[in-house]
């Protein structure tokens, strides 16, 4: 079978039309999926900083609350240290 009377060009021009079309659709999505990366990376980031501060909020005040919270206890400990002391005291002397 042959291509006579310019059937060749024809099928050979649809084909690199068709094909061109293929291309640009490829160069298309491949150009729309880095953007789509690059936001990605972008929201990545953005999390990563809040996260960031986050944590040095939570460092920041919660920690220092937890310390005020220890120190609150070891002050009873010693009150309540004393006040046995004391009742062992007046127990004596009665």
């Amino acid at each position: 079978m042959t291509l006579d009377g310019g059937w060749g060009y024809i099928l050979s021009t649809v084909i690199g039309v068709v094909l061109a079309e293929l291309l640009g659709w490829a160069r298309r999505n491949s150009d729309h999926s880095k953007n789509a990366t690059d936001d990605a990376h972008g929201r990545i980031d953005k999390f990563e900083r809040d996260f960031l501060i986050y944590q040095k909020h939570v460092a920041e005040e919660y920690v220092k609350a937890q310390s005020v919270d220890q120190i609150r206890r070891d002050i009873f400990k010693v009150i309540e240290r004393l006040e046995s002391k004391v009742d062992q005291l007046l127990s004596e002397k009665s």
